[in-house]
Order: structure tokens, then C-alpha cells, then sequence
């Protein structure tokens, strides 16, 4: 099982986070689909973080979506953590860069600094670095992170943000049968996440999670039963395989993937 530190390269990602308004309903809904397992860490002034595990290691938190998102209608939804190495100096540039600071700079539990913002085409992001060691997480397993992907008309106007925020840098991968090249954003060599618009129009700019599974056909009757609703039909694409993106019973958009 392949398990990661969170001193990855700068850009890559370091935390997914479910902000859900049933937090007990959201847990039963992945414990079923994938195994997860849980524990709660208690969070001064809020309440306790629920982290879930697989084999013993993290692969994402599921925490209480704020009351004011709730309140402005915001459904509950799946928040995507990149690795930056100088937080400090990265708040400085968000604005600059063309983004919003939604919740500024700050340090939690001591060693977690966290930096939530808003990118240049709407979509929320946040930059998270974790100071010294011991954090350690779940990717590129069945019931794990498995790919990221930016979902937004125009992308390419955040490709100077995510640069100047967390080196990131961008590449194209030919798509076929007519459709425009894939974006993919790299850190360093390595693709760490993807751009593409949205199939639906009108659909608000936001990070799309995906969690790799080895059967998407038999995964999605698994999530279907359990109260999930298929929100575009299952697609394909050589080279990378299967996906399906669905909704959970809570109302957060997530993605299965079946890599080929």
C-alpha cells in the first residue's frame, strides 16, 4: 500500500477534507463504499475532526461544514489541500496572484499551517504545510485518492496562480475524437492534477476528487445502494480508464476511478 509523507514535493496534494452537514450519515456512506475505519481528533472551539483510515493510515478527514456556507446554500463538499512549503510568503501573493483569501494564514495544533483561498476562475483551494514529521497519508489505492481535477469553464486563468502559489506548472495530453487537449498541472516532473471544464453549464468552478477503485461497475451499484446518485454518465478515455462522478447522500460530488 502505498503511503505518503507530507514533505512531498511543493504542489503536490497533502489532504482531502469532506465539509459535510451529517458528518455521522457522510462516515456510515464511505465505511460502506470503501472500508474506511475512523477516529476523532477534538479541535479547540469546534467540533471533533474525524479522520479516516485505511490500513491504519489516513486517507481523508470529514469535518462540519461551516454554518455560513450552510446558510448562503453552499451543499457539503469535498476541499482539496496542496503542499506549500512557505505559507507565509504564499498569503502575500494570493491577491496579487488574482485569488481571495477566504480564511487567512494560520497555524493549528501547533504544526499544521493551513491557507484557504479562492482561485482566479471560483474555485476554493487550500495550501496546507505541516511542520516536521509524522504525517502520513493513503494515495493510488482502491478506496484512496487517485486524481485531482480542477472543473471550470476558464481554467486556464488560474494556470499564473497555481504557479505563483505552488509551483505548479502545465502541460496538455491529446483527449481524441475531436475534443481539446487535457490539462494536466505538474509539480516538477510528475502530473499531480488535471483541468477540464464542466459538462453541465452553469456549474459553479470547484475541485473535483476522485478515489480509485478496481471494479467501477460493481462500485457504483455499492454507492447507488447506499444512497448516492449518479450525477453524469460513466466515461472512458484510453490511457487512463473509467470514471463515473456521482453525488453522495449528503449532496457532495465525488468521482470513482478505474485506472486502466
Amino acid at each position: 500500500m502505498p503511503v505518503f509523507t507530507s514533505s512531498a514535493a511543493q504542489g503536490h496534494p497533502n489532504l482531502i477534507d469532506l465539509m459535510t452537514t451529517d458528518r455521522v450519515g457522510a462516515s456510515e456512506f464511505y465505511a460502506g463504499l470503501f472500508g474506511w475505519e475512523y477516529f476523532s481528533v477534538p479541535m479547540p472551539g469546534a467540533s471533533p475532526l474525524i479522520t479516516a483510515t485505511q490500513g491504519g493510515e489516513r486517507v481523508a478527514v470529514i469535518s462540519e461544514e461551516p454554518v455560513f456556507l450552510v446558510e448562503e446554500g453552499v451543499p457539503p463538499q469535498w476541499q482539496v489541500y496542496l503542499q506549500v512549503d512557505d505559507l507565509a510568503t504564499a498569503a502575500g501573493r494570493i491577491e496579487a496572484a488574482g485569488g481571495t483569501i477566504l480564511a487567512p494564514f494560520a497555524t493549528h495544533m501547533g504544526s499544521t499551517q493551513i491557507l484557504v483561498a479562492e482561485d482566479p476562475c471560483g474555485a476554493a483551494v487550500s495550501f496546507r504545510n505541516v511542520v516536521g514529521d509524522g504525517d502520513t497519508r493513503v494515495e493510488d489505492e482502491p478506496g484512496a485518492l487517485g486524481w485531482l481535477e480542477l472543473v471550470a469553464e476558464d481554467y486556464e486563468s488560474t494556470f499564473d496562480f497555481y504557479r505563483e502559489i505552488a509551483g505548479l506548472g502545465t502541460t496538455t495530453m491529446p483527449m481524441g475524437d475531436g475534443q481539446p487537449a487535457y490539462t494536466l498541472f505538474t509539480a516538477g516532473t510528475e502530473s499531480v492534477a488535471g483541468a477540464w471544464p464542466p459538462t453541465s453549464p452553469g456549474t459553479h468552478p470547484h475541485w473535483r476528487v476522485y478515489f480509485e477503485v478496481e471494479n467501477l461497475d460493481a462500485t457504483l451499484a455499492i454507492a447507488r445502494s447506499l444512497g448516492a446518485e449518479l450525477a453524469d454518465d460513466p466515461a472512458a478515455a484510453p490511457g487512463v480508464g473509467r470514471w463515473a462522478v456521482l453525488n453522495d447522500p449528503q449532496g457532495a460530488e465525488f468521482a470513482l476511478l478505474q485506472p486502466e
